[in-house]
């Protein structure tokens, strides 16, 4: 007996409501750790499923397409820019503490993020979607690993490896917005039903 696929447009649904919800708590925990790193990926987190969200949008209407695709980018911009300027903070003004919730949390992201990586990779369906899908999910196992190892090397920093880690996702996820805003390849345009 084989086992079905999951079609790739259920998983990306999921994976935002998963990004949410996991997003959402990370980053109410990432206030009271005080973790930069943390703070960066979690907003990251809740931004991109918002955006993900919007991007179902571009699916089903180009008269909005091109709106729904410049609202999630602003919006993962808007979080990269205030984590980034939190980073730069903590960086400027370092506090060595090593941050056991923080770390539990971000160890819990890339295991979230490796799930849904790996879910994608075995999914059936829309191929250039799911190509961006298996991109976007690597991408993010990799950045909540760049904030584990920034909130374990803390203490033996000085306290500056969290705030280099919560700058570098901060960098990365402007990178990412500009790519979802301004995408170049009719990425948008290409899943629109007419």
């Amino acid at each position: 007996m084989t086992k079905k696929q999951p079609d790739f447009a259920n998983v990306a649904t999921e994976t935002a409501v998963a990004g949410l919800a996991y997003g959402a708590g990370n980053t109410a925990l990432a206030v009271a750790t005080g973790s930069s790193g943390q703070l960066a990926d979690a907003i990251h987190s809740v931004l991109d499923s918002v955006a993900h969200l919007l991007h179902g949008n571009t699916h089903s209407s180009k008269k909005h397409a091109k709106l729904y695709q410049t609202l999630a980018g602003t919006a993962i911009a808007g979080g990269a820019l205030y984590t980034g300027v939190h980073s730069i903070e903590s960086f400027v003004d370092p506090e060595a503490s090593f941050k056991p919730l923080a770390l539990a949390a971000e160890l819990g992201a890339v295991g979230l993020n490796g799930y849904y990586w790996a879910k994608s990779v075995a999914s059936a369906g829309d191929t250039r979607g799911r190509a961006h899908g298996i991109w976007h999910n690597r991408t993010d196992t990799f950045l909540s690993g760049v904030a584990v190892l920034g909130i374990a090397l803390d203490e033996v920093s000085g306290g500056k490896s969290d705030g280099i880690a919560g700058l570098a996702i901060s960098a990365a996820a402007l990178v990412l917005a500009g790519k979802v805003a301004f995408d170049k390849h009719g990425h948008t345009e290409s899943h629109v039903v007419e």
